[in-house]
């Protein structure tokens, strides 16, 4: 039977990186593309057409998709848990305040930071999806504890053999992943090169590319320009609207010590 394994979320923290690391491995397929949006369309009601949409190399037993929006959007997670039994969920959480602000910075057209704050002040959809308690809970209960894999963006990027090792002994194998992870999650630093290499028609083109040879180009592309960035009055004027929900987030799950500094936890 056939393992599906989703890596369901946090945007920005990281997804696309998990998901070539782990697509890398030998014993596993990824699907095609990596953050497929069949599970909305009403035809795909079965695995069976989820397999083929995704272009899956069915002699594996074992399934990779990515799809940040698995973690918030109830059409996506309800049609995951009714498809497929056998998965295993797999989550990156990011301090909610530098998720918001790099995803922001994907999508800016200018470096007005004044912008980015009223956004959240008025709690944007930046905000929202920056807000983990809720869904976490709902993962964690449905979830059974031995198919749930809760990892920390700030963590896993500082130290690459223990995500390799944290996964292989999650997914039950060998620490064999032919990726290398150099650089995870950066935003482009000037817009109009970020136009021009997220342009669509370009994409006949990087789906040919290698993932090791894409995640050079990007690393390179990535630091042309001068990339924003919030000092610490400006976190402070945001970090009271995540407070309540990262202090149930930390009577759920255990939070690293140290790495939300933001934060009293």
């Amino acid at each position: 039977m056939h393992e599906l394994i989703s890596i369901c979320g946090v945007g920005k923290a990281g997804t696309t990186q998990l998901y070539r690391l782990i697509s890398s491995h030998n014993e596993i397929s990824g699907s095609v593309p990596k953050q497929p949006i069949y599970l909305l369309e009403p035809e795909c009601n079965t695995k069976e057409k989820y397999f083929s949409k995704c272009k899956f190399d069915l002699n594996k037993n074992k399934l990779l998709d990515a799809n940040p929006d698995y973690f918030f959007n109830d059409l996506f997670r309800d049609k995951l848990f009714k498809l497929f039994k056998k998965k295993k969920i797999i989550i990156s959480l990011r301090n909610p305040i530098d998720r918001c602000f790099s995803q922001w910075s994907m999508n800016r057209t200018n470096s007005d930071k004044k912008e980015f704050i009223n956004l959240i002040k008025n709690k944007s959809n930046y905000y929202k999806k920056s807000l983990y308690y809720e869904h976490i809970n709902f993962f964690i209960k449905n979830v059974p504890k031995k198919d749930l894999l809760i990892i920390f963006f700030e963590q896993w990027t500082k130290d690459i053999d223990f995500l390799r090792d944290k996964l292989s002994n999650f997914l039950e194998i060998e620490n064999s992943f032919n990726y290398i992870v150099k650089k995870s999650n950066s935003s482009y630093n000037n817009y109009h090169l970020k136009r021009f290499v997220m342009n669509s028609k370009l994409n006949f083109l990087k789906n040919k590319l290698p993932n090791n040879l894409k995640s050079y180009i990007r690393n390179i592309i990535v630091d042309i320009g001068n990339k924003p960035n919030l000092n610490t009055n400006e976190r402070a004027l945001i970090q009271p609207l995540f407070e309540n929900d990262i202090i149930g987030l930390s009577k759920i799950i255990d939070i690293p010590k140290n790495i939300w500094d933001d934060f009293k936890i």
